[in-house]
């Protein structure tokens, strides 16, 4: 077999990987850090760290102020990990035991920016960082906004700007890499795609 064909999908049979060991690292109220040892199909044992996190929501909120023109509801917020204010979606921890994803979507989007949704629909789920955490987030469409009393939750939160923005302009923000974060940019070219989907039906 050519070097190019062992590199096409499905060209080679890789069987399985195997979970030998895990070990604790470390362990807080929201995440926790573990090192596995690994068996690979050729049999090499070999170990990787991983974060195990549990899970979070986005919600892309859209109203329509004019036919067509769609807008979204987006947050801007100080995040720590990057030292930077970031344009967002509004989002959230999975950190309810037993809460259900659309349950806590509705919850986060009345929490961060003061809207109920007439109607919540799943648009995908995905991981953030595969190399590193089990980390997933689920993004959720949210119409019919009904305005209510936002709640902050935390300080990033109490200081977050809320702004409306057309759908379009916000696309064109993170294709021009001023949306750096990417359930943000997934949610909003997803949020798109279902709308177009809903006119052209």
């Amino acid at each position: 077999m050519r070097r190019d064909e062992r590199d096409e999908p499905g060209t080679l049979d890789v069987g399985e990987f195997r979970l030998l060991e895990k070990r604790e690292r470390y362990s807080s109220q929201l995440f926790s850090v573990h090192t596995g040892q690994y068996a690979s199909p050729s049999g090499v044992v070999f170990e990787r760290e991983v974060l195990h996190h549990p899970g979070a929501v986005g919600v892309v909120p859209v109203m329509t102020r004019s036919p067509g023109e769609p807008s979204v509801v987006l947050v801007r917020q100080y995040r720590p990990a990057t030292g930077a204010w970031v344009l967002e979606i509004p989002a959230g921890l999975r950190d309810v035991v037993g809460e259900a994803p659309e349950v806590t979507a509705a919850r986060e989007l009345e929490e961060e920016v003061g809207f109920r949704a007439g109607e919540l629909t799943r648009l995908f789920s995905a991981y953030t960082s595969p190399g590193l955490s089990d980390e997933e987030v689920i993004v959720y469409l949210a119409t019919g906004l009904e305005p209510v009393a936002a709640r902050p939750q935390g300080q990033e939160e109490v200081f977050a700007r809320v702004c409306e923005i057309r759908l379009d302009e916000a696309i064109r923000l993170a294709l021009g890499g001023e949306v750096v974060d990417l359930k943000t940019i997934g949610g909003l070219f997803a949020a798109r795609e279902a709308l177009t989907g809903d006119l052209e039906s």
